[in-house]
Order: C-alpha cells, then sequence, then structure tokens
C-alpha cells in the first residue's frame, strides 16, 4: 500500500504528523481488447497498460467477436466462451482477491444484454465494488423493450454501481437510470501518433505532392448507422455540382448484404473512380490514411455511438470535421472551429460542407488547425487517463 501523511491537530499551537495507508484497489477488468480493433477494445486496451497510483489490474479477456461485423450478434460458439469468462472471472477473484470488477456494459443491443445478465448475475455479488464504464451508450433506453422477467434480472445485474464513467455529458444517462453511487465523465484519448508521423513525413512533402481535387476520409465498421449511405449519397451530389473529389472508405462491410448494396449503389451512382475501398488498416497504414486526408466524413447515427476514437484520431492529425450533432459527437467538436455537425441522415448538409471545404483551402488550414489544438488540450491519452485516475481515487471514501 502507498503510504501518505495526514496532520492531526492536538490541542493549541501542537501538530503531529502520522502516516496513513491508502488501500492498493486490485481492479478486476472484464473486457475485450483487440482484437478486434474497435473504439471499446482500444480503450480497454490503453486503461491495461495504463499507470496508477493506488490500482492495479486483474484483467479477464472476453472474447466473443474476432471482428466487428460480428459484434452483437449470436453465434452457439459464443456460449462456450460465456463459461469460460465465468469460469476465469471466478479464479481470478479467489487468486488475486481482486475485490473491484470493472466492467463495460452493453449498448442496447439484445444479445450482448443478455451476455451481460449472464455475467453480472452470476459473478458481481462477489465484488466489493463495482464500476461501469459506458463505453457504448444507450442502455437506458432498451429497458422498456424487455420483457417483466428480463427486467427483474436487469435491475440485479446493472443497478446501483458504485462508480459510472460515461464517455461525455450528452451521451444517454445511464448512470443516473441505473442509480450509480458516483458519476464520472471521462473523455476518451489516443496517442499522440501524428506528431511522431509528422516528423517522418513532413507536411510540406505532402502539400508538393498533393493531386487535384478534395480527399475525403472515412474510418470505421462500413454498416448504414455509422452514415456509410449518407456519404455515399452527399458524392452523388458533390459529382453533379462537377466537384472534383476521391473518398476513401477505411473499414470491413458488417455484412455481405451491405457490401452488395453499397457497391450497386456506386456503381448506379457513377461513382466507381470516385470511391476507394482500402478494408481495414492499422499502423502506419491508417496512419497514412489520416495523413493524406483533406477532410474527415462521419456522419454517424449509431445507437451506441458515444465519443468516437476515429473523430479524435481525425483531430490528432489536424483534418476538418463533417460530422453529426448524435450522441456525444457534440461534446467533442461544439466551439472548436475545426468542425461542421449536422442533422443525422442528411446528406443535403453533408454535401454543402464537403462542397465549402473543397472550394476552399485556407478554410481547410485554419479548421485543421483547429483540429489539432482541440486534440492537444482536451483528447491525448495523458488527459484521459488522469481523468481515470480522478475516478479511480473516490474508491478510497469510505461506504
Amino acid at each position: 500500500m502507498e503510504e501518505n501523511t495526514v496532520t492531526l491537530e492536538i490541542g493549541a499551537g501542537l501538530a503531529l504528523t502520522a502516516p496513513t495507508r491508502l488501500r492498493t484497489n486490485i481492479i478486476l477488468v472484464v473486457g475485450q481488447t483487440p482484437p478486434p480493433l474497435g473504439g471499446q477494445t482500444i480503450m480497454i486496451q490503453h486503461l491495461l497498460q495504463g499507470t496508477y497510483r493506488n490500482e492495479k489490474f486483474v484483467h479477464v479477456r472476453m472474447g466473443f467477436s474476432d471482428g466487428l461485423d460480428k459484434v452483437g450478434k449470436f453465434h452457439p460458439s459464443k456460449l462456450l466462451e460465456l463459461m469460460k469468462v465465468l469460469i476465469r472471472i471466478v479464479a481470478a477473484r479467489l487468486r488475486y482477491k481482486a475485490d473491484i470488477l470493472y466492467y463495460p456494459p452493453a449498448g442496447p443491443n439484445f444479445v450482448p444484454i443478455m451476455r451481460d445478465l449472464a455475467i453480472l448475475c452470476g459473478t458481481r455479488w462477489m465484488f466489493r465494488k463495482t464500476i461501469f464504464h459506458f463505453h457504448s451508450g444507450g442502455l437506458c433506453q432498451y429497458y422498456s423493450c424487455l420483457p417483466w422477467p428480463l427486467r427483474k434480472l436487469f435491475d440485479l445485474a446493472y443497478r446501483r454501481p458504485d462508480i459510472a464513467i460515461r464517455i461525455a455529458a450528452s451521451t444517454p444517462p445511464d448512470a443516473v437510470f441505473l442509480q450509480a453511487k458516483h458519476e464520472f465523465i471521462v473523455h476518451n484519448g489516443v496517442p499522440d501518433d501524428a506528431a511522431i508521423y509528422f516528423k517522418k513525413y513532413p507536411r510540406t512533402a505532402l502539400d508538393s505532392q498533393r493531386k487535384k481535387g478534395l480527399n475525403i476520409l472515412f474510418v470505421a465498421v462500413l454498416r448504414e448507422d455509422k452514415g456509410v449511405m449518407v456519404l455515399l449519397r452527399a458524392c452523388r451530389m458533390l459529382k453533379e455540382k462537377r466537384i472534383d473529389f476521391v473518398v476513401s472508405l477505411v473499414g470491413k462491410f458488417v455484412s455481405e448484404e451491405f457490401r452488395k448494396l453499397v457497391l450497386n449503389y456506386v456503381a448506379e451512382a457513377g461513382l466507381t473512380d470516385h470511391v476507394c475501398f482500402l478494408g481495414v488498416l492499422d499502423g502506419d497504414a491508417k496512419r497514412a490514411a489520416y495523413y493524406e486526408a483533406d477532410v474527415f466524413c462521419f456522419p454517424t447515427f449509431f445507437d451506441s455511438e458515444t465519443f468516437s476514437l476515429v473523430i479524435i484520431e481525425a483531430l490528432s492529425f489536424g483534418i476538418p470535421v463533417v460530422t453529426t450533432r448524435w450522441r456525444g459527437i457534440p461534446d467533442m467538436l461544439e466551439g472548436s472551429g475545426a468542425a461542421f455537425l449536422l442533422p443525422p441522415q442528411d446528406e443535403a448538409s453533408v454535401a454543402e460542407a464537403l462542397a465549402t471545404l473543397a472550394a476552399d483551402k485556407d478554410l481547410r488550414r485554419k479548421m485543421g488547425e483547429n483540429a489539432r489544438r482541440r486534440y492537444v488540450e482536451n483528447y491525448t491519452l495523458d488527459h484521459h487517463r488522469a481523468a481515470l485516475q480522478n475516478a479511480f481515487d473516490s474508491l478510497q471514501n469510505p461506504d
């Protein structure tokens, strides 16, 4: 345990300094780390790799999905994984004497909620305290959709956590709904890979190689509610206005059916020469995609969207952002001068914003500078871990 000192006043003018011992919190983290590469898995990995004052972590990895296209979908193999996770939680609790449970609750999706009910009802009672970190938002909005027996299990699994961590103030009020004893807002953060990349490849080199036309970037799993079709319909409008552009989509298709839908639309709209599908990128290949982009376009209306890491990555690379006024995104960008915040599912507004940026290089430069500043001042990994430490410090308070 870490030893601090506290000053005790004894009578008038006499003070004694006595040592106090802070509890070392052994926290059992139940959550998936990459693969797949998603916001929640990446942030749990950053949590485990951090250094904190009085916290030690034991990790029980969930491995229900090896790809983002499988998240939230039932498969018989997930039942076997569920049993393994339950066994590993019990074993870790006994072996390491971890008495605090850290758990990322599901979003508004039936299959992950059923998983949570099994895990939390089966193991939460073993722990002195519970921390819920809402990487997905909207759990509270799903409660009324459940039948009465499942609502009882829902209450047993989720109600009254000791700490609830939300990623943004504008995300659904899951912590209040679940009657959390303490609530903290902890914004996501990412490492400053952009700074390292800029040293290797200065912007002046990029400017000399840049082709004519607007380079638009989208990064996420390719699915309807991440705004893929909204972006493509906006691109069709750009083409009709004879605006020169190319859009690069980074990510894996959520299904074969959606892939066919998208490819058919691209062909029918005459966008074949304007749209590139780059698949899943990581490391320097992903950094290069951000580095070469003029604008990051992410017109999401995804139910579980909270505080998107891809937007933070775009800010770190100093790229103007075109996105939606949805879930926690306004908290990220409001007043930054780095983004166009638009209504969800409004391709005309997306097209107008992209056209404005295509026509004004100085505006792109200014918004890019604001984007980089927003990242440095708010969304570095150090900022994220300092806010997490503030939440963990509350564990020292008596119940």
